[in-house]
């Protein structure tokens, strides 16, 4: 049913001509191969997804879902991200763990991922590309920008206006359509 939900969601997408950054939330940073640069409530050092709110408006993240390649799926937290704020999901394939952690990892040879709203529309697919232990693919500048690799981790906090690190490459922005 998880696989059904997730291709329902990704064949949805070229139809929806959604833009998730019109709706105010976006994946602002993923990480898929964290080696002590950042570190969840539990002190394991977990993949991780960000997302940000660019609205002027707070957001309930209850509605909304999100699934990765394998299928695996997850409800959102039912909280309010105020405007300007970012939200640390937890890709650790451990949801017993609590409210923010995912039922699956991101693999660091690539993933998909897709955020889907509370109607059941794709907003959002990221194509993750192959990542290096502690890069992370990230929106500059923060929650506006294209997507870009960058070996210099912001979990938690704004991206700024590029990347830092000394190993950065451009990515599509925001959602795929083809």
């Amino acid at each position: 049913m998880a696989r059904l939900h997730a291709l329902v969601l990704v064949l949805v997408l070229p139809l929806s001509g959604c833009n998730l950054r019109d709706r105010g939330l976006v994946i602002n940073e993923v990480m898929a191969s964290n080696d002590n640069a950042w570190h969840d409530e539990w002190g394991e050092d977990e993949d991780y997804i960000e997302v940000a709110n660019t609205a002027d408006h707070a957001i309930r993240l209850g509605g909304y879902v999100i699934t990765d390649s394998s299928g695996k799926r997850a409800r959102l937290p039912d909280v309010e991200l105020p405007p300007g704020e970012v939200y640390m999901l937890v890709a650790d394939a451990a949801p017993e763990q609590g409210p923010q952690h995912l039922p699956f990892r991101i693999s660091s040879l690539g993933d998909v991922l897709v955020l889907g709203d509370a109607h059941g529309f794709a907003v959002e697919r990221l194509e993750v590309p192959a990542l290096a232990i502690n890069a992370t693919l990230q929106r500059f500048p923060s929650g506006k920008g294209a997507l870009a690799a960058c070996d210099q981790a912001s979990p938690g906090r704004a991206n700024g206006a590029a990347c830092q690190g000394a190993a950065s490459s451009k990515h599509g922005s925001g959602p795929r359509h083809d």
